[in-house]
Protein backbone atom coordinates (compact mmCIF):
# COMPACT_ATOMS: atom_id res chain seq x y z
CA UNK A 1 0.00 0.00 0.00
CA UNK A 2 1.44 3.32 -1.06
CA UNK A 3 1.33 6.15 1.44
CA UNK A 4 0.21 9.60 0.43
CA UNK A 5 2.82 12.26 1.35
CA UNK A 6 1.54 14.87 3.72
CA UNK A 7 2.44 18.54 3.83
CA UNK A 8 4.30 19.50 7.04
CA UNK A 9 3.28 23.13 6.58
CA UNK A 10 -0.41 22.26 6.78
CA UNK A 11 0.07 20.77 10.24
CA UNK A 12 1.20 24.15 11.52
CA UNK A 13 -2.33 25.50 11.14
CA UNK A 14 -3.77 22.92 13.54
CA UNK A 15 -4.01 23.29 17.30
CA UNK A 16 -0.97 21.67 19.03
CA UNK A 17 -2.96 18.78 20.47
CA UNK A 18 -4.60 17.96 17.16
CA UNK A 19 -1.30 18.36 15.30
CA UNK A 20 0.36 15.85 17.61
CA UNK A 21 -2.56 13.44 17.16
CA UNK A 22 -2.26 13.65 13.37
CA UNK A 23 1.45 12.91 13.59
CA UNK A 24 0.88 9.93 15.84
CA UNK A 25 -1.83 8.65 13.47
CA UNK A 26 0.50 8.97 10.51
CA UNK A 27 3.19 6.95 12.34
CA UNK A 28 0.70 4.20 13.16
CA UNK A 29 -0.58 4.06 9.58
CA UNK A 30 2.96 3.94 8.28
CA UNK A 31 3.86 1.16 10.71
CA UNK A 32 0.80 -0.82 9.63
CA UNK A 33 1.85 -0.40 6.01
CA UNK A 34 5.21 -1.99 6.72
CA UNK A 35 7.41 0.96 7.56
CA UNK A 36 7.70 4.71 8.18
CA UNK A 37 7.21 7.26 5.45
CA UNK A 38 10.50 7.76 3.59
CA UNK A 39 12.00 11.20 4.17
CA UNK A 40 12.06 11.79 0.44
CA UNK A 41 8.26 11.40 0.35
CA UNK A 42 7.67 14.08 2.97
CA UNK A 43 6.63 17.40 1.43
CA UNK A 44 8.92 20.19 2.61
CA UNK A 45 7.18 22.91 0.64
CA UNK A 46 6.86 26.13 2.63
CA UNK A 47 9.01 24.83 5.51
CA UNK A 48 12.57 25.66 6.63
CA UNK A 49 13.68 22.06 6.41
CA UNK A 50 16.71 21.03 4.35
CA UNK A 51 17.95 17.57 3.53
CA UNK A 52 19.80 16.37 6.63
CA UNK A 53 22.58 14.72 4.65
CA UNK A 54 23.47 18.05 3.03
CA UNK A 55 22.89 20.25 6.07
CA UNK A 56 25.68 22.83 6.17
CA UNK A 57 26.86 24.32 9.44
CA UNK A 58 25.96 27.79 8.22
CA UNK A 59 22.38 26.59 7.69
CA UNK A 60 21.94 25.60 11.34
CA UNK A 61 19.00 27.38 12.91
CA UNK A 62 18.90 29.31 16.20
CA UNK A 63 22.65 29.86 16.39
CA UNK A 64 22.54 33.17 18.25
CA UNK A 65 23.63 33.46 21.84
CA UNK A 66 22.14 35.79 24.43
CA UNK A 67 20.35 38.13 22.05
CA UNK A 68 19.43 38.31 18.37
CA UNK A 69 22.35 37.90 15.96
CA UNK A 70 24.87 37.04 18.69
CA UNK A 71 26.58 34.11 17.00
CA UNK A 72 30.25 33.76 16.21
CA UNK A 73 32.42 31.22 14.40
CA UNK A 74 36.03 31.17 15.65
CA UNK A 75 39.13 29.17 14.95
CA UNK A 76 40.78 27.34 17.85
CA UNK A 77 43.49 30.01 18.00
CA UNK A 78 40.93 32.82 18.05
CA UNK A 79 38.92 31.08 20.76
CA UNK A 80 42.08 30.81 22.89
CA UNK A 81 42.70 34.55 22.56
CA UNK A 82 39.10 35.37 23.48
CA UNK A 83 39.52 33.27 26.61
CA UNK A 84 42.43 35.43 27.75
CA UNK A 85 40.84 38.83 27.16
CA UNK A 86 40.80 40.87 30.35
CA UNK A 87 40.73 44.49 31.41
CA UNK A 88 40.41 46.33 34.67
CA UNK A 89 42.19 48.37 37.32
CA UNK A 90 44.60 47.51 40.10
CA UNK A 91 46.37 49.41 42.88
CA UNK A 92 50.12 48.64 42.87
CA UNK A 93 52.41 49.70 45.69
CA UNK A 94 55.40 51.72 44.48
CA UNK A 95 58.89 50.40 45.24
CA UNK A 96 61.66 52.87 46.06
CA UNK A 97 64.62 51.38 44.18
CA UNK A 98 67.03 54.32 43.96
CA UNK A 99 67.24 58.09 44.65
CA UNK A 100 63.64 58.61 45.77
CA UNK A 101 62.62 60.16 49.08
CA UNK A 102 60.00 59.67 50.25
CA UNK A 103 58.75 56.53 48.53
CA UNK A 104 56.62 57.56 45.51
CA UNK A 105 52.92 56.88 45.27
CA UNK A 106 51.12 55.21 42.38
CA UNK A 107 47.59 55.98 41.29
CA UNK A 108 45.07 53.26 40.55
CA UNK A 109 46.35 51.86 37.26
CA UNK A 110 44.49 50.54 34.24
CA UNK A 111 45.47 47.39 32.38
CA UNK A 112 44.33 45.37 29.37
CA UNK A 113 45.35 41.85 28.43
CA UNK A 114 45.10 40.28 24.95
CA UNK A 115 46.62 36.82 24.77
CA UNK A 116 50.06 37.00 26.38
CA UNK A 117 50.38 40.78 25.98
CA UNK A 118 49.49 43.18 28.81
CA UNK A 119 49.36 46.99 28.57
CA UNK A 120 49.37 49.18 31.69
CA UNK A 121 48.94 52.93 32.28
CA UNK A 122 48.93 55.11 35.36
CA UNK A 123 50.48 58.03 37.25
CA UNK A 124 53.42 58.03 39.67
CA UNK A 125 54.07 60.93 42.01
CA UNK A 126 57.84 61.08 42.51
CA UNK A 127 60.38 63.19 44.39
CA UNK A 128 64.07 62.48 43.56
CA UNK A 129 66.58 63.00 46.35
CA UNK A 130 69.54 64.20 44.29
CA UNK A 131 69.80 65.86 40.89
CA UNK A 132 71.78 64.37 37.98
CA UNK A 133 71.49 60.91 39.52
CA UNK A 134 70.14 57.61 38.22
CA UNK A 135 66.63 57.32 39.65
CA UNK A 136 64.61 54.10 39.71
CA UNK A 137 61.00 53.30 40.62
CA UNK A 138 59.62 49.76 40.79
CA UNK A 139 56.06 49.19 39.50
CA UNK A 140 54.35 45.84 40.28
CA UNK A 141 52.50 44.31 37.32
CA UNK A 142 48.84 43.18 37.26
CA UNK A 143 49.40 39.75 35.68
CA UNK A 144 52.46 37.82 36.83
CA UNK A 145 55.30 37.23 34.37
CA UNK A 146 58.76 35.66 34.58
CA UNK A 147 60.92 38.28 32.90
CA UNK A 148 64.09 36.95 31.33
CA UNK A 149 65.45 40.15 29.78
CA UNK A 150 65.00 43.89 30.28
CA UNK A 151 63.27 44.19 26.89
CA UNK A 152 60.46 41.84 28.00
CA UNK A 153 58.78 45.01 29.29
CA UNK A 154 59.00 48.40 27.62
CA UNK A 155 57.37 51.80 27.97
CA UNK A 156 57.81 55.47 28.72
CA UNK A 157 56.85 58.09 31.30
CA UNK A 158 56.77 61.87 31.28
CA UNK A 159 56.29 64.67 33.79
CA UNK A 160 53.69 67.20 32.71
CA UNK A 161 55.13 69.91 34.97
CA UNK A 162 58.84 69.72 34.07
CA UNK A 163 60.15 70.43 30.57
CA UNK A 164 62.09 67.50 29.17
CA UNK A 165 61.72 65.17 32.17
CA UNK A 166 61.01 61.75 30.74
CA UNK A 167 61.84 58.19 31.75
CA UNK A 168 62.19 54.75 30.21
CA UNK A 169 60.36 51.71 31.56
CA UNK A 170 61.93 48.27 31.29
CA UNK A 171 61.72 44.88 32.97
CA UNK A 172 63.26 44.37 36.38
CA UNK A 173 64.41 40.78 35.72
CA UNK A 174 65.42 40.07 39.32
CA UNK A 175 62.03 41.04 40.76
CA UNK A 176 59.65 40.37 37.82
CA UNK A 177 58.19 43.86 37.81
CA UNK A 178 58.35 47.00 35.67
CA UNK A 179 60.99 49.60 36.45
CA UNK A 180 60.89 53.31 35.60
CA UNK A 181 64.39 54.76 35.22
CA UNK A 182 65.78 58.18 34.37
CA UNK A 183 68.53 60.63 35.32
CA UNK A 184 66.94 63.16 37.64
CA UNK A 185 66.95 66.72 36.39
CA UNK A 186 64.51 68.04 38.97
CA UNK A 187 64.11 67.22 42.66
CA UNK A 188 60.61 68.58 43.26
CA UNK A 189 57.51 66.45 43.74
CA UNK A 190 56.09 65.78 40.29
CA UNK A 191 53.42 63.60 38.66
CA UNK A 192 54.77 61.38 35.87
CA UNK A 193 52.28 59.72 33.55
CA UNK A 194 53.37 56.35 32.18
CA UNK A 195 52.41 53.46 29.98
CA UNK A 196 54.18 50.16 29.32
CA UNK A 197 53.58 46.81 27.66
CA UNK A 198 54.97 43.41 28.56
CA UNK A 199 54.75 39.74 27.65
CA UNK A 200 53.52 37.08 30.04
CA UNK A 201 56.30 34.51 30.14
Amino acid sequence: MALVPFDLKSLGTLPPILRDWVRQLQLQVAAAAGGLTPWANVSKTGSNLNEIVTRNHVDTQNKQGGTTNEFYHLTAAQNTIVGTLAAGVYSPTAVNVANLDPTPTLSECQYMRVGATVTVSGVATINPTLAATVTQLGIPIPVASNFGAVEDCAGTAFAIGIAGQGAAIQADVANDRAQMQWVSGDITNQAMYFTFTYQII
